[in-house]
């Protein structure tokens, strides 16, 4: 009797790069095949649990630590950085990939996922700003209200038809 075959979990040890190249691959090779990965896509994207956003990205912002912020400030060969631009710049970095999964949502117009999306951000930011006791929170000053201000002004930049816009308003009155 031949000896069993040991099972490999190929998709378990590929990169996001080469499943990507893989999954375009199989886009390219049938309509049908094309239809379903789209459907699958935007499935995927339509999902956005708003807590989920607002928890990560408050413990993304919780786990910066100021004295990083502070080696980052002072002189350097191009000028002077005060700490509060290392704080920001550090928090723009911590919120960059949150936005930029917004941004797909509204670049794909499912709005409703973009706006639950982009108020998961928001919350995430005013849970830092009013709960979190880290010294980066008590350096940060008016960063978070700042950063508030710049991820609402970035969403509302996406195109939203009236009704999604007034849903919006309403779920900022709610919620914040």
């Amino acid at each position: 009797m031949p000896a069993k075959q040991k099972t490999v979990n190929i998709l378990g040890t590929l990169d996001g790069g080469d499943a990507l190249r893989i999954l375009k691959a199989l886009h390219g090779e049938s309509a049908a095949l094309a239809s379903k990965i789209e459907r699958l896509a935007l499935d995927r994207l339509r999902r956005v649990d708003r807590e989920d956003v607002a928890a990560l990205v408050y413990l993304g912002l919780d786990a910066l630590d100021v004295h990083v912020a502070w080696e980052r400030a002072g002189r350097s060969y191009d000028g002077y950085k005060e700490p509060e631009e290392a704080i920001m710049e550090m928090m723009e970095a911590t919120l960059e990939p949150y936005q930029k999964d917004m941004r797909k949502r509204q670049i794909n117009a499912l709005w409703d996922a973009a706006m639950d999306y982009c108020l998961g951000i928001l919350l995430g930011i005013r849970h830092f700003e009013e709960e979190s006791a880290t010294e980066f929170r008590s350096w940060a000053g008016d960063v978070p209200g700042e950063m508030f201000t710049r991820v609402l002004a970035e969403f509302r930049k996406g195109q939203l038809d009236k009704p999604s816009r007034e849903k919006f308003a309403a779920y900022l009155d709610e919620y914040l």
